[in-house]
């Protein structure tokens, strides 16, 4: 009696393999968009509340906070794990302000997709990818349209870990 084998050739099977991995390739391309566009809008919602908090602070006390004690009434809060790093690898959100609080105010951050974001008081001001990545003092300067003299202007809300009043 004659029985004919039955299987897979060598071929077929090297054929399943690699449309696997083709749908593999995929899927996780489609995941880190996903992944990437949930960092970048928590981050932008992260920027509007922080200045919406900012702005009730102000109402309330006649300017903006600029002490880490302020900042904390203020009830700063972030998505931490939804930033990216700043130059050196240490600082991801940015406040930038008048030393005594008055004036416009503006908001930088850099969402774990690499996308640099802001907001400022004043709808304007623009910051340039360059200056964010070399941790120029010009950031706030561009960001919001103040000197870069006459006191300090920033408050990283990120350097080495989080800042006690980031909740």
């Amino acid at each position: 009696m004659n029985q004919k084998a039955h299987g897979f050739t060598i071929v077929e099977l090297l054929i399943v393999i690699v449309v696997i991995g083709i749908l593999a390739a995929i899927s996780i391309v489609a995941y880190n968009g996903v992944s990437n566009q949930a960092n970048d809008s928590a981050v932008k919602s992260d920027l509007r509340n922080v200045y919406q908090g900012f702005s009730l602070y102000r109402a309330e006390y006649g300017a903006y906070p600029v002490t880490a004690g302020e900042l904390s009434v203020a009830g700063v809060s972030a998505s931490k794990e939804s930033y990216g790093q700043h130059y050196s690898g240490i600082y991801n959100l940015l406040y930038c302000r008048m030393p005594d609080g008055s004036g416009n105010i503006g908001l930088a951050a850099r969402s774990k997709s690499g996308q640099l974001f802001t907001y400022t008081s004043n709808g304007a001001g623009t910051i340039t990818a360059s200056a964010w990545t070399s941790g120029s003092p010009s950031v706030c300067p561009g960001l919001i349209g103040i000197s870069s003299s006459g006191g300090e202007h920033r408050q990283y809300f990120y350097s080495t870990s989080w800042a006690s009043f980031v909740k």
